[in-house]
């Protein structure tokens, strides 16, 4: 059976992977073959979305960093005291 390819999730795969194994692990202790084998993909697509171990890390750093702007963002959405703010800021970054 031929299986079908989808480089969306491919890559959002790959970085979901990478996410939690350089937490686990670190960047040295993460390998590209556990990481590809997680995300359910060929190692060989690493490699073609972000050519080494190093910028996958970045790229989840990258991705890890535009969550946190955006909940920042939703907390200074509405103008309130600096306590509020905080707090729903909070409230987002935990959901």
């Amino acid at each position: 059976m031929k299986r079908s390819r989808n480089p969306v999730h491919s890559r959002t795969a790959l970085l979901v992977a990478g996410e939690r194994l350089f937490a686990e692990r670190g960047l040295d202790g993460a390998r590209t073959e556990e990481i590809a084998r997680a995300a359910g993909v060929n190692k060989a697509l690493l490699h073609y979305y972000f050519g080494t171990k190093e910028k996958l890390y970045r790229a989840v750093l990258e991705n890890l960093f535009q969550q946190l702007v955006v909940t920042l963002d939703l907390a200074l959405a509405h103008p309130d005291s600096p306590r509020t703010t905080l707090l729903r800021y909070l409230d987002h970054h935990f959901e």
